[in-house]
């Protein structure tokens, strides 16, 4: 692995930047979907302020932007919370976009609302707010929020450094953003839902991936007394009512495991099964045991990826498969099934052989055992 172009301590500070007629530029408008963008917050004189930055620890996702000229500039009365970077996409939003959510409960009582730039400066953004909406209320912020297309100069503006991040260790967050989910995430919300749940991968679309034979690890698991949840089917504060509830969670790695992180609770146990060879693998209990102090493990019984064919390597989109008599011992020493549970038995090729014919036939594309 190349070394870390930026440090931890480059990105994860506890500190807010404040600036009086704060720049927010946002990227182009009608560009392209792409990887990275060019946005951020200038200060009066023209310099940018790094804590506008979202950072990664190979690279930024958001770079310097070109100074936008006069007669487009926007301006806005007030005080104001720079949030940083509005993603729709659920895991994104999670990690990125909530990165300075810690500052709130510092500035709560003291801005008029936080502005964002959008990940992307097309489509239906006020449809994407009001679709995230539901979570940010979840997790303690009420505030009104604002995504700007068009580059604004804010009267006062807090410009806070990301308190997590993606990878290089970043995802265990700050001490202050943690004790900002301890304290805020789900107290608004009334726990509901089973003490012990699986969260399913397996009503997703077959792009989405997930691991072979996951119906017949469910059928496993509900007679070891586990509901079967799909997190997609429910809204976000449903999903952190379910996380509030649950004693017990089983779940394939993924994206809802970074809100169980910062909504469960301290006396839950939770087993993350790895679904593809990657070295986010063990982030996710990881994670949880960090922010929440929760029994949290990492299930890894894989024995092969089945990679797509346009992918060189296992990644989002290949499948897992895993030695189910594996899991079941993992599961049983990690205190996860009854005592007595009969061992699950290894899944048969006809089975497995199966269900890759109806990935391939779903995709379009053929998938071939990894070898690396």
């Amino acid at each position: 692995m190349p070394p870390a172009k930026y440090a931890r301590n480059d990105a994860l500070r506890e500190e807010i930047i404040t600036v009086t007629n704060g720049l927010i530029v946002p990227p182009e408008r009608d560009l392209p979907n792409a990887p990275t963008q060019r946005s951020g917050v200038f200060d009066q004189t023209g310099a940018f302020i790094p804590a506008s930055h979202t950072y990664r620890p190979h690279g930024l996702f958001n770079d310097v932007p070109d100074m936008p000229a006069d007669d487009t500039i926007q301006t806005l009365q007030g005080t104001w919370m720079f949030g940083g970077t509005f993603f729709g996409h659920f895991g994104h939003f999670l990690m990125d976009t909530l990165a300075r959510i810690w500052a709130w409960g510092v500035l709560e009582n003291k801005v008029d609302g936080i502005l964002f730039t959008p990940k992307t400066n097309a489509g239906n953004i006020e449809n994407m707010v009001r679709v995230q909406t539901d979570l940010l209320n979840a997790l303690g912020v009420n505030a009104p929020l604002k995504v700007l297309q068009d580059p604004t100069r804010v009267q006062t503006l807090h410009v806070p450094y990301q308190g997590i991040g993606i990878g290089g260790g970043w995802e265990t967050g700050t001490p202050s953003f943690r004790a900002y989910m301890r304290q805020h995430a789900g107290k608004s919300v009334t726990p509901k839902g089973p003490k012990k749940v699986y969260l399913s991968r397996s009503a997703l679309a077959k792009k989405r991936a997930s691991f072979l034979a996951e119906a017949v690890l469910e059928e496993h698991l509900r007679a070891a007394g586990y509901e079967i949840v799909h997190p997609q089917k429910l809204s976000k504060s449903e999903q952190v009512a379910l996380y509030q509830a649950a004693t017990h969670i089983i779940s394939p790695d993924g994206s809802p495991m970074h809100l169980l992180a910062y909504a469960g609770r301290k006396d839950q146990h939770v087993a993350v099964i790895a679904r593809r060879s990657a070295e986010a693998n063990s982030i996710f209990a990881n994670q949880i045991s960090q922010f929440q102090g929760s029994h949290a493990i990492t299930v890894n019984a894989l024995k092969h990826d089945w990679v797509p064919s346009d992918l060189p390597r296992p990644g989002r989109t290949s499948w897992g498969e895993f030695d189910m008599t594996s899991v079941y011992e993992q599961l049983m020493a990690g205190g996860f099934l009854p005592e007595g549970t009969d061992p699950w038995p290894t899944v048969p090729d006809d089975v497995l052989e199966a269900e890759l014919a109806e990935i391939t036939a779903a995709e379009g594309k053929t998938y071939t055992r990894f070898e690396g």
